[in-house]
């Protein structure tokens, strides 16, 4: 009976079969394979021989236990992992919270995908861990975004190359996000030539509410606009404005500062 066992240990571990079931049916196939022999040659009288229909009981028996173990079988399925821990831009601290989305664009049918679809979404844990497991699929490129309310979006894409040993490890962090209205009044009319031109100079995020750097520019001695919009928070907001008036134009340049999660406010009074 120990060559039974030895001759398919090795099957079985190499099938994914749980050992400690195989090694217990084992264990049952040669206590009935020793009570049979034991049985029919008493009845026979014959030491060590086996009837036909103890041979016929014992296959029986054999395929059973095969079944049964073949029907435990299940091969674990190859995954990639995806992890991280999201962190604050400022202060290094860790966000809870934040919903990480893992999108992917890959091989079907012989041609690439036409886009990048979503294959899974988590949220980071108290110590802003996130973790995806995704099946091995054939992968082209990924995509990894990071949302959390009063901070801007965070976008990576990156290809097979970055997986190690089917691990991919992106530590991400968020910048917080400020409000800023820069507001120009003409409080000394001259007359309708009378002109305000003004920008902010500092770096910017791409969303629709995200200050530019582009010009912004009122005629006229009614002057008293303003623009609001988006900068990353705990941060020096520069402006920089030239007025004119009498077709004399004078430069100025200043700043202020934005506290995170907060609203502040530039007036320009020319």
């Amino acid at each position: 009976m120990l060559s039974v066992n030895n001759n398919y240990a090795f099957w079985a571990e190499t099938n994914g079969v749980n050992i400690l079931l195989f090694n217990f049916i084992s264990h049952i196939f040669g206590e009935l394979y020793k009570f049979i022999i034991l049985k029919t040659s008493i009845q026979s009288n014959v030491q060590f021989a086996i009837p036909n229909k103890a041979s016929k009981l014992i296959s029986i028996l054999f395929i059973v236990c095969v079944a049964i173990i073949i029907g435990s079988c299940k091969k674990k399925e190859e995954t990639y992992t995806f992890k991280g821990i999201v962190t604050e831009t400022a202060n290094g601290n860790p966000l809870s919270g934040c919903v990480v989305t893992l999108l992917s664009t890959s091989i079907s049918n012989g041609s690439y995908g036409s886009g990048f679809s979503t294959i899974g979404t988590t949220t980071t844990n108290a110590s802003g861990a996130y973790s995806f497991e995704i099946p091995v699929e054939k992968t082209i490129k990924f995509k990894l975004t990071t949302n959390k309310s009063n901070y801007f979006r965070y976008e990576l894409e990156f290809d097979m190359n970055s997986i190690q040993n089917n691990i991919s490890t992106n530590n991400i962090t968020l910048d917080p996000e400020a409000t800023i209205t820069i507001a120009a009044k003409n409080t000394m009319p001259f007359d309708g030539n009378d002109k305000i031109t003004f920008k902010y100079k500092g770096s910017t995020k791409a969303c629709a509410e995200c200050c530019t750097n582009d010009v912004t520019t009122y005629t006229g001695t009614m002057v008293n606009d303003s623009i609001t919009c988006k900068i990353i928070g705990n941060t020096m907001a520069v402006i920089e404005y030239v007025s004119q008036k009498n077709n004399m134009p004078q430069i100025h340049l200043d700043s202020v500062y934005c506290p995170s999660f907060q609203k502040s406010r530039y007036q320009i009074n020319f």
